[in-house]
């Protein structure tokens, strides 16, 4: 039995290339069965969260894409089509073809059929135990709130779709982003105290939780939540494993660094799923977008261990992003070079949860310990963290300290944490919603003069900052 669970753990985390589950169920696809034949046994259930992931193989490079250009992170290049310039100058159209959400909706679907069918197991399946359910209701939930999550922080609200509805309503009910995160708290915290009561822990359910109470600016809740999530069963602190130069292994075949990486969407050129990503940031392909000056000047300025003024090594050129003849790409999708077209794009991993930890610990009074996890992880938690390391420490980079004089060390800590989010995670989808989050604690300036400072125009860098002076205009439009 005890091998079964951790069968079906593993299943249930790693990300495989499975049929799509909309095909899948269908009737006219040769030797596909209906959902409910389908649903038989644990391996079933496995197959169909793998599944799951297939409707994110369009979405997710255009997701990518979306929330770089709308950060200060990317800069469209002379490439780029018409669609790329308007989200990046934060006009685009409700028809741009990069902004579709459609794929985030048909995830929810297919989980939301998966979660229909899946107590019909237990009938059928000796081994489909309280336990192994409880699991895999939580795996697919995690899932379906990442989903809505997503949408609502870059389209301020979304459809919300009843679980026991495997399609769209024909009334569609849109909650708005305050009202979805509570919906969302509410059905993870049901899930959490399902999984407490079998004694099974659930890290992605505590993350997803914690970073919910973050946005929602109940910091101490959310500095507890997160911290729990790093205590799990595999893989709860940074790990050594991508110390050093080893940093940039994390890009290389991702969902099988487990040390690191929680959920990721898998690509391979040789099963044709390609990550378009690869053609749209080489600069002999498409060349459609690529670095933007703060993140260069982010990894230059760095100080190492032994205070020489060597930069970034590990994560900045050559990594991160690149030079090719004399001009500067986004390199972290072509690393993966052993079939270029792909790199696997990260959805969750460790560091993220750490570097939020620490946020979540600064404005919940905790200093110390937010700026020890960003330094070297030599905090007094427990015993347990001081085998992880901490971001800075991974990358031989000195430790940041708060000089004398100054004031305000929550915000002086908090801008210390932004950066190194953006220099451990950039181009991962999460720059645009970290000046969102700051955003509405500091004002909305802070936002609109990060992302104005990108452009070299001066009159095209007032018109942006105009724009995100007003929070309506952070949010991208859509048909309903």
């Amino acid at each position: 039995m005890k091998r079964l669970i951790y069968c079906l753990s593993i299943l249930l985390s790693a990300m495989l290339i499975f049929t799509s589950c909309e095909d899948f169920f269908d009737e006219k696809q040769g030797g596909q069965i209906l959902p409910d034949k389908h649903y038989q046994s644990v391996t079933d259930i496995s197959n169909s969260y793998l599944g799951c992931f297939t409707t994110l193989y369009e979405t997710m490079p255009n997701y990518i894409i979306t929330s770089s250009l709308l950060g200060d992170l990317a800069d469209v290049t002379e490439n780029a089509g018409s669609d790329l310039v308007d989200i990046n100058l934060h006009k685009p159209t409700k028809h741009n073809i990069y902004t579709d959400a459609s794929g985030f909706y048909k995830l929810i679907i297919s989980v939301n059929e998966a979660l229909i069918y899946l107590a019909d197991v237990q009938g059928k399946d000796q081994d489909f135990t309280d336990l192994v359910y409880n699991i895999a209701c939580n795996a697919f939930l995690g899932l379906r709130t990442w989903a809505y999550f997503t949408l609502i922080r870059l389209y301020g609200e979304a459809a919300y779709i009843p679980d026991n509805m495997p399609a769209l309503p024909e009334d569609l009910v849109y909650l708005d982003r305050e009202v979805m995160i509570d919906t969302l708290i509410n059905q993870l915290d049901s899930a959490i105290a399902r999984a407490e009561e079998l004694t099974w822990e659930t890290n992605y359910l505590y993350a997803l939780m914690g970073e919910l109470l973050l946005e929602k600016g109940n910091y101490a809740d959310a500095a507890n939540v997160l911290y729990t999530s790093m205590l799990g069963i595999d893989f709860p602190y940074v790990s050594n494993s991508y110390e050093e130069e080893n940093w940039v292994n994390i890009f290389k075949s991702s969902e099988s660094q487990w040390n690191e990486v929680l959920t990721a969407v898998p690509y391979s050129r040789d099963d044709k799923i390609e990550n378009q990503l690869y053609y749209w940031t080489s600069y002999h392909l498409d060349y459609l977008v690529k670095p933007a000056p703060v993140i260069i000047d982010l990894y230059t300025k760095q100080v190492a261990q032994n205070d020489e003024q060597t930069g970034d090594v590990f994560r900045g050129q050559g990594v991160t992003y690149d030079e090719v003849d004399g001009n500067n790409v986004i390199n972290k999708y072509l690393i993966d070079d052993a079939v270029p077209a792909s790199s696997d794009i990260i959805m969750h991993r460790v560091s993220d949860i750490h570097l939020l930890l620490a946020e979540a610990l600064n404005l919940a009074g905790n200093h110390t310990d937010a700026l020890d996890l960003v330094n070297a992880n030599n905090s007094q938690f427990d015993i347990y963290w001081r085998s992880g390391r901490g971001i800075r420490e991974r990358v031989y980079l000195k430790s940041h300290e708060i000089p004398a004089g100054i004031t305000d060390s929550t915000t002086y800590i908090e801008d210390l944490i932004m950066e190194e989010r953006a220099m451990e995670l950039a181009y991962e989808g999460r720059r645009w919603f970290d000046l969102m989050r700051v955003a509405r604690r500091r004002g909305n300036a802070y936002l609109a003069n990060k992302v104005a400072a990108k452009f070299s125009d001066p009159n095209v860098a007032e018109q942006v900052r105009s724009l995100l002076m007003d929070e309506q205009n952070w949010y991208l439009p859509f048909d309903k």
